[in-house]
C-alpha cells in the first residue's frame, strides 16, 4: 500500500533552468504538477532533493512563491541530510519522520542517474517523469529501470490511481 510520494524538485515541480541556483531562477511550475499535487495531497508529499547552496527552508521559501506550499509535508535536501541521491541514505532520512517503510512510498523525478537508480537502491517504487529530454543523456550506472514511465502528470496522475487502487 502506498503511504507516501518523494518528488524531486527541479523539472519535476519547478522547471529548471541550466546552469543557474535554485534562487536565480524565474519559478515556473512544471505544467500539470498544481492539479496532481491537489489530487494526492492526502498522501504526505516529501521533497528528496539534490542542492548544493540551498537548505529545506531555502526550497520552503520558493515552494511557498509557487503557491504549492499546502500540498508539501517536508522536505529532505542533500545539503541539510548529508547525503545526496543516489545515496539511499537521503531517502531513508525523508521517510524516517513519517513512520513510512520504503516498501510504502513512490519516488517520482525527472532523472534516471539519480532519482529513480537511488530509489531502487533504497527499496522505493519509482517513476522517471519524462516530460523533457535534458537528462537523457545520463545514464544509470547499473540496468535499473523505473517501475513506470510517464511524459506528464496527466499520465502520472493515471499510474498512481491504478496503484493505489489494486493497493500497490
Amino acid at each position: 500500500m502506498i503511504k507516501a510520494l518523494l518528488m524531486d524538485f527541479g523539472d519535476t515541480i519547478v522547471v529548471e533552468e541550466e546552469g543557474k541556483r535554485l534562487s536565480d531562477m524565474a519559478l515556473c511550475p512544471v505544467p500539470g504538477v498544481r492539479d496532481f499535487l491537489e489530487e494526492f495531497s492526502r498522501l504526505p508529499i516529501v521533497i528528496v532533493s539534490n542542492t548544493i547552496h540551498s537548505n529545506s527552508r531555502d526550497i520552503r521559501q520558493l515552494v511557498r512563491q509557487l503557491g504549492l506550499n499546502q500540498y508539501i509535508h517536508s522536505i529532505t535536501t542533500s545539503m541539510d541530510c548529508g547525503a545526496a541521491k543516489p545515496d539511499p541514505r537521503i531517502f531513508h532520512s525523508a521517510l524516517e519522520p513519517l513512520g513510512v517503510r520504503a516498501a510504502e512510498s513512490v519516488m517520482i523525478g525527472d532523472r534516471m542517474d539519480v532519482d529513480i537508480e537511488g530509489a531502487r537502491r533504497a527499496g522505493i517504487k519509482s517513476i522517471h517523469l519524462f516530460w523533457r529530454a535534458r537528462h537523457e543523456k545520463k545514464r544509470p550506472s547499473c540496468d535499473i529501470q523505473p517501475d513506470a514511465r510517464v511524459e506528464n502528470y496527466e499520465e502520472l496522475s493515471r499510474v498512481l490511481r491504478g496503484w493505489l487502487s489494486a493497493r500497490h
